[in-house]
């Protein structure tokens, strides 16, 4: 049995279910193999009196097998708990939140309080700097900047989604969140860097 580490946290789980660092270990083993069990053990650590650094660990275990489980937008309150664009590390986090909450459509007020770490727009903005050539982040930066009306953050970010990817249908609708009257629309000149990008 203890040749295996995992058969050891499996042994260690059934002794002590309750402790949050055996469920954390655990947990993160199954990732792959058996997601929905993990999702329960992070829960059960977020549930516990862990530390700070445990609650972490259990937010992105819980993000992985969410995304294992293919229901991404379970993921989002965990995503929302730990993106932080003051952190030099965890760059994924930044964009993986960034891209589903746009797609999805949450806002920040649709989270219980106090449970988002950083507002969307700064972890957006963070991340598509630290990512300036990843077209669908800067797509969903500019889909976010238009929605909350930054109308020159989305000018600047959506026109870099259709620089790095010019055919994409995706980014071109894009253009239609900008109000007509910032394009200058109606006049002669172009009425953005791809003219499909037109309503």
């Amino acid at each position: 049995m203890w040749a295996e580490p995992i058969n050891l946290w499996a042994e260690s789980h059934r002794a002590r279910p309750a402790d949050a660092m055996v469920s954390l270990e655990y947990g993160s083993r199954l990732i792959s193999s058996k997601p929905n069990l993990t999702v329960a053990l992070m829960e059960q650590v977020l549930a516990a009196d862990a530390s700070p650094e445990q609650r972490k660990r259990a937010h992105i275990g819980a993000i992985q097998a969410w995304f294992e489980i293919g229901n991404e937008k379970r993921a989002l309150p965990h995503l929302s708990a730990v993106a932080d664009p003051d952190e030099k590390e965890g760059g994924w986090l930044l964009v993986r939140r960034c891209i589903l909450e746009t797609r999805v459509g949450f806002r920040e007020v649709d989270y219980p309080a106090g449970t988002v770490l950083s507002p969307l727009a700064r972890v957006c903005a963070e991340a598509a700097t630290r990512f300036p050539r990843h077209a669908g982040l800067a797509n969903a930066a500019g889909v976010e900047a238009a929605i909350r009306g930054d109308i020159s953050a989305a000018q600047t970010f959506l026109e870099r989604a259709l620089e790095i990817a010019p055919h994409n249908g995706e980014y071109r609708r894009s253009f239609s969140l900008i109000p007509i009257n910032v394009w200058a629309w109606g006049g002669d000149e172009p009425l953005s860097p791809d003219r499909m990008a037109s309503p």
